[in-house]
């Protein structure tokens, strides 16, 4: 329990601070918190005192932090202490904190040298790779002069990095032609550094495997806000084939991150791909959906069983008839075996069954629920 780790933590500070010298103390201020009084352990609202320090300007309940600032401020060069030679003591500990305070710091500032030299190498980078270029993709890659940085941005955007914002997106809108290989870089390294949204035009408007795992990358800052623009390109990017010339592989950690934060908008957009009537947005949807489930098949399907207490999923009314498939169930069958039909279509006949045996195995160890699909010989949609 938190309170009583906090509670035990202010009793060994107490100990140490006694230990580091007779003079100071640590003393509740009102008396003991009633959890505190029950078992027995400081938990009220404390402050250290001395009769060679000022009067105390700090009270907390994390007598650690209240005792090591105490320290930094008054017992460094104090000549008054008396300490009972026990260790460890507050001065040891303070110096362990000093340390790893130091330590922190140091990486800090390594890690902006490292933003810094990175800023560097992309600004020379540019300008090396718009020798020779046309005006228009000079102005573009002026503009991401001007959004390009070392750290991330700490107040509003200022009216010049407003323009330069818009001129991105709507080029990238427009002439995605435009981002060659340097300015996407510029773009990713951006995003990586400083998360700056501007960072996923690059992933909305083409295939970039790049931008989906940088995706990834910065799942602990995403928020249900920033996928909607993105998630049919993620969709996109889960598909792929490694024995494809023509194909890149596929880059699906983009897709995972999404579904982490907003699965009934993932699961939603890949059900509306399975019902289109072009035949490869469904092999593509149905790359997505054996991501999707492979990924956590249980919490699809907890989500589906919740729906139907009336609650949004998928993108639709969850109001089911009693004869109704759920969408989830509809699009994890629709996965199996659009991508058996699929993964079969596309090797010798000899090759084909080695595959949908090797298929038949993965299906049913990722998708202990989806009925029927397995070893299904027509590779038809539910």
């Amino acid at each position: 329990m938190r309170a009583v780790d906090m509670g035990r933590a202010n009793a060994e500070t107490i100990e140490l601070t006694r230990r580091h010298c007779r003079h100071a103390r640590i003393e509740q201020v009102g008396g003991n918190s009633f959890v505190g009084n029950a078992l027995g352990l400081p938990m009220g609202l404390m402050e250290v005192r001395c009769e060679h320090a000022q009067p105390p300007r700090t009270q907390g309940h994390q007598a650690l932090d209240l005792a090591v600032e105490f320290y930094n401020e008054n017992c460094v060069d104090c000549v008054h202490r008396e300490g009972s030679g026990e260790l460890p003591n507050l001065k040891t500990v303070a110096g362990e904190v000093a340390a790893r305070e130091t330590e922190l710091r140091d990486a800090e500032e390594r890690a902006a040298s490292e933003r810094a030299g990175r800023l560097n190498e992309r600004r020379d980078r540019r300008q090396a790779a718009m020798a020779g270029q046309d005006a228009v993709a000079r102005e573009l890659a002026a503009q991401l002069d001007v959004l390009d940085r070392a750290e991330p941005r700490t107040g509003p955007p200022s009216a010049g990095e407003r323009r330069a914002e818009r001129h991105v997106v709507e080029t990238a809108r427009a002439a995605p032609d435009l981002f060659g290989p340097v300015l996407v870089d510029t773009l990713l390294g951006l995003a990586s550094d400083t998360a700056d949204p501007t960072a996923f035009a690059a992933l909305r408007q083409y295939r970039s495997t790049e931008a989906g795992e940088l995706l990834a990358f910065l799942r602990p800052e995403l928020v249900a806000a920033d996928l909607p623009d993105v998630v049919d390109r993620l969709i996109d990017l889960a598909s792929g084939d490694a024995y494809d010339h023509w194909r890149p592989p596929a880059a699906p950690d983009g897709l995972r991150a999404a579904a982490e934060v907003d699965l009934p908008l993932v699961t939603g957009r890949i059900t509306e791909h399975m019902e289109s009537d072009d035949e490869w947005t469904r092999h593509i949807a149905a790359d997505a959906a054996r991501v999707v489930l492979r990924q956590d098949p249980t919490r699809v399907v907890a989500r589906c069983e919740r729906s139907r207490t009336g609650r949004r999923l998928c993108g639709v009314s969850a109001s089911f008839g009693s004869g109704a498939e759920c969408p989830c169930r509809r699009l994890e069958r629709r996965a199996c075996h659009d991508a058996l039909d699929r993964r079969g279509a596309r090797r010798s006949s000899v090759a084909r069954n080695e595959g949908r045996a090797g298929e038949d195995s993965l299906v049913a160890a990722a998708f202990p629920g989806a009925v029927g699909c397995v070893g299904s010989g027509d590779g038809g949609g539910a």
